[in-house]
């Protein structure tokens, strides 16, 4: 019989509250693996073998920890989150709850659910817990990834604690900046957040900051003596970039590893744009080397689709690629610069994958070349043929091998095939944000709603 235990979790959803899951059965089911001594697997696809992946990650000489996720889980299956306890990457949330455990300043059981939007009811569980002083919703996010000290800057905030105070904060904030990062609106990570205050200190406009938010200027702050120089003199653009912002990025990027004393000192936008282009142009010509770099796996699982249209059968797959030679080869066909890419590949920042496209066998063409942030896990860059944006069919594709791989999707990557293209479209998107956010709430609220009450139907038939 189809039991709870070996459960397979299908659309990323488990149904946790039917006839053969009786309430008992999952409290048993958490108890249990509470109890023994786990080691490591990695999740398979059962409800189980989650649970068993998060315990293992807790110990049981840390009881603070590992007592916390257990009672986290208990408690929501009692106030029927089923939509929470069913995901992989919402459960890995409560699991990052739990490791500050001992920060909790409410009594777990003392929660009350007040919305059916799971990722609404995380975002209350994480305040009801933590937030002593009011924090930035913006910063909740820090607990749907990997920077553990993302995490402890909450709780400093939760606490009371200044901005310009947090622990190890890479950039030295003015007040003014740490005004505009406590009044970030959601949509931004923390990094982002922290590069929009920059920018917007040094006098960039709303849409100029969000446009470096949301570009590789957030993705770490290894060399910040020199980033903010970059920083300040985008942010004194009158006729900001967005269309070229990216390319101009990547060839800056290029200029100071090649040239360790390159600065932006005494330099204008006009020949900096000359200088990118002429860099672009030459990088897609590139010869391959005698040796090149090689990688490993990034561990993302490669995309398969087939179908069959009009007799023909069409196939849809990615190729990660794993050396200089094969990024150069794929610049060379798509007419982009993806070869200068190899050193983050090879440092483990990034992954590049190809979507390629089968007509009975034979390769027919590449729709697109993606770039995967391994930290965040999130796609950042989806490029088809000379930095155009990727086709409806391409888009389809991606989705559903991003939604495989539980990988998010970078405000800096548009994925929209009709889009003006990604820079530019991200600036116009923002200053509209306020604009259309409550629309999509309510449109939101409205499917989940219909979705109980078919679910409610069908059942009860």
């Amino acid at each position: 019989m189809k039991t709870l235990y070996n459960t397979q979790i299908k659309n990323n959803n488990v149904q946790l509250y039917t006839k053969e899951a009786r309430p008992a059965r999952y409290i048993e089911l958490v108890e249990r693996i509470y109890s023994e001594d786990n080691k490591p697997q990695r999740y398979s696809g059962s409800l189980e073998s989650m649970l068993y992946e998060f315990f293992a990650q807790t110990s049981k000489e840390n009881l603070i920890k590992r007592d916390t996720f257990r009672r986290l889980l208990i408690h929501l299956y009692t106030e029927k989150c089923a939509a929470i306890l069913s995901r992989y990457e919402y459960v890995k949330v409560l699991l990052n709850i739990s490791k500050l455990g001992n920060y909790i300043h409410n009594d777990i059981e003392g929660w009350r659910k007040t919305s059916l939007i799971p990722e609404e009811q995380l975002s209350s569980l994480i305040r009801y817990c933590f937030a002593k002083y009011e924090v930035p919703r913006f910063m909740e996010t820090a607990f749907f990834r990997e920077r553990i000290l993302h995490r402890y800057w909450y709780i400093q905030l939760a606490q009371g604690r200044s901005v310009q105070k947090l622990s190890a904060l890479p950039v030295e904030l003015t007040k003014k900046m740490a005004h505009e990062f406590r009044h970030t609106p959601p949509g931004f990570n923390i990094n982002q957040a922290i590069r929009r205050a920059q920018a917007l200190g040094y006098g960039a406009g709303a849409a100029q900051a969000d446009c470096m938010a949301y570009s590789s200027l957030s993705r770490d702050f290894g060399d910040e003596v020199f980033t903010k120089t970059v920083v300040v003199f985008f942010a004194g653009q009158k006729n900001f970039p967005f269309s070229k912002f990216r390319e101009l990025l990547d060839y800056i990027g290029y200029a100071k590893a090649a040239n360790r004393n390159f600065s932006m000192k005494g330099r204008t936008l006009a020949a900096l744009i000359r200088q990118s282009d002429e860099w672009h142009y030459n990088a897609r010509k590139k010869a391959p080397p005698d040796k090149g770099l090689i990688w490993k796996q990034s561990g993302i699982q490669a995309f398969y689709k087939e179908e069959t249209i009009n007799d023909e059968q069409i196939v849809f797959k990615t190729v990660e690629l794993r050396s200089s030679a094969e990024l150069i080869e794929e610049g060379q066909n798509m007419d982009h610069c993806v070869a200068e890419y190899d050193g983050d590949c090879y440092n483990g920042d990034s992954a590049i994958f190809s979507l390629r496209k089968f007509v009975n066998g034979n390769y027919e063409q590449t729709l697109a070349t993606l770039e995967i942030d391994l930290l965040n896990r999130e796609i950042i860059q989806a490029q088809a043929q000379a930095n155009r944006n990727v086709s409806k069919e391409a888009e389809k594709m991606i989705r559903k091998w991003l939604s495989a791989n539980y990988l998010g999707i970078s405000p800096e990557c548009d994925l929209n095939a009709e889009g003006q293209g990604p820079v530019y479209a991200i600036a116009n998107r923002n200053v509209n944000r306020n604009e259309n956010g409550n629309e999509f709430v309510v449109l939101a609220k409205v499917i989940f709603w219909i979705l109980c009450f078919l679910f409610k139907l069908f059942t009860l038939g």
